[in-house]
Parts: structure tokens; C-alpha cells; sequence
């Protein structure tokens, strides 16, 4: 799951999602989960824009602008076309994800963590299903 985590609408959705793909898993199956980390690092003001790229032709910044588990991304492009300059804005929200619980959500889960870290922002967590019985046959605890 690349950053399809962070785009659910809610944190049950997430955890129901998390759950049926551990769900899935053969014995000794990974699931593999990468995605930005917004949580615990907040920009404040201006410190919200971020230039993503600039050339000749094109010139991309994002706003974020944080709430509660939440983060409204704000994508203002500008273009260079034959007809001259054009804009494009877009805004989409993402859900705040906290990288050691959703690690901890996967073990309750019953898979073992191979990998959790983040590097630049990027959260990477690697999980396993252990070797025993399928979580899916029983009732879900915790």
C-alpha cells in the first residue's frame, strides 16, 4: 500500500482496511506499507509552503494546512503552454497517520514487524504474517 493509507476518510476506515489485508496474508506473507508522516510535524505559517519542483516550464508548491488527524493538501501549479501562463489549484485531505501505531495495530494483528522507520518524511513499515494460524478465522480483540 503506497500512500492509499493516509487518502481513507477516517481512521476506522483505515483500521478495517489494515485489518483485512492482514486478513489475506498467506503464512510468512508481507505486507508492505509506505507513506508521508505529517504527525508531530507540524509546518506553522509560512513554513506550510512547500516548493515541490520548478523548471522552465512548470512550477509546483503545496500548502498544508493541519487539523485534528488531519492534513488539507494544497497543490497551486503554474504552467508555461504555447497560449502563455496558466495556474492549477487542487486541494485534497489526508489522514494523519502515526507511524508507531499503526506498527503496533499490524503486530495486534498478528503479523511480525520486519521494518518500521522513516526516512525524509516517508514512513516505511514491513510486516510478515507469523508462521501460526490466520487471524481471519476468529474474532478480532483489541
Amino acid at each position: 500500500m503506497g500512500d492509499t493509507p493516509t487518502q481513507l476518510p477516517t481512521t476506522a476506515v483505515v483500521d478495517e482496511r489494515l485489518h483485512l489485508a492482514a486478513a489475506t496474508l498467506a503464512p510468512s506473507g508481507p505486507l508492505a506499507l509506505t507513506f508521508r508522516n505529517p504527525v508531530g510535524n507540524e509546518l506553522k505559517d509560512v513554513q506550510g509552503f512547500i516548493p515541490v519542483r520548478s523548471d522552465d516550464d512548470r512550477i509546483l508548491t503545496c500548502f498544508l494546512r493541519y487539523g485534528d488527524g488531519f492534513v488539507d493538501v494544497h497543490d497551486l501549479a503554474h504552467f508555461r503552454t504555447p497560449e502563455g501562463r496558466k495556474q492549477s489549484v487542487s486541494c485534497y485531505r489526508k489522514r494523519r497517520l502515526d507511524r508507531i501505531a499503526v506498527a503496533a495495530d499490524l503486530v495486534a494483528e498478528g503479523l511480525d514487524l520486519v521494518r518500521s522507520d522513516v526516512e525524509r518524511g516517508l514512513v516505511t513499515i514491513l510486516a510478515r504474517r507469523n508462521s501460526g494460524p490466520s487471524i481471519g478465522n476468529g474474532p478480532r480483540t483489541g
